[in-house]
């Protein structure tokens, strides 16, 4: 608002945001590098899996239908699920829940600041694994690691499981 004064059309602006990353979904939907490989170790390793995000429910479906990934994760805890969202600890503490796990036993991957800051408050071991914006040195207290992408994650998981 400082920027555009108090008479910017913030609303306005938000809106045309969200369609136009509503086209974006529809027309350019990627997944993160690594992901389809680490959800079939997960699975024959018979680790399961949660996504905890800020986005509504229909979003997460849409986006895992729109990539052939529905069903490949036990639980979501999407926007709605949870009193206070990320970076309180409230939607990883329901997450370990659902998947009847205690959350020291949850290891989470996060792309940003307020889910690092939500999964380490939850008590979950985080790794972090930045999208374009590298974690500021106070977040790398709160990760076990950061690794560049979920190859690299799979590869710590499955040394650290026994399950090469």
């Amino acid at each position: 608002m400082a920027r555009f004064g108090k008479d910017a059309p913030l609303g306005d602006l938000w809106r045309q945001a969200s369609e136009l990353f509503t086209q974006m979904v529809q027309t350019d939907l990627r997944t993160k590098a690594g992901l389809p490989e680490i959800l079939s170790f997960l699975e024959e390793a018979r680790i399961p899996s949660a996504i905890v995000t800020s986005s509504a429910r229909t979003a997460v479906e849409g986006h895992l239908s729109a990539t052939g990934l529905q069903g490949r994760f036990q639980t979501i805890v999407a926007y709605g699920d949870y009193g206070v969202g990320k970076p309180h600890p409230a939607p990883y503490l329901l997450a370990a829940e659902r998947l009847n796990l205690p959350i020291s036993e949850c290891v989470a991957l996060e792309d940003s600041r307020n889910g690092v800051l939500s999964a380490s408050g939850a008590g979950a071991m985080t790794i972090m694994v930045p999208d374009l914006v590298q974690p500021a040195p106070d977040l790398l207290g709160r990760c076990a690691c950061v690794l560049a992408d979920l190859h690299a994650v799979r590869d710590l998981i499955a040394i650290s499981s026994g399950h090469e």
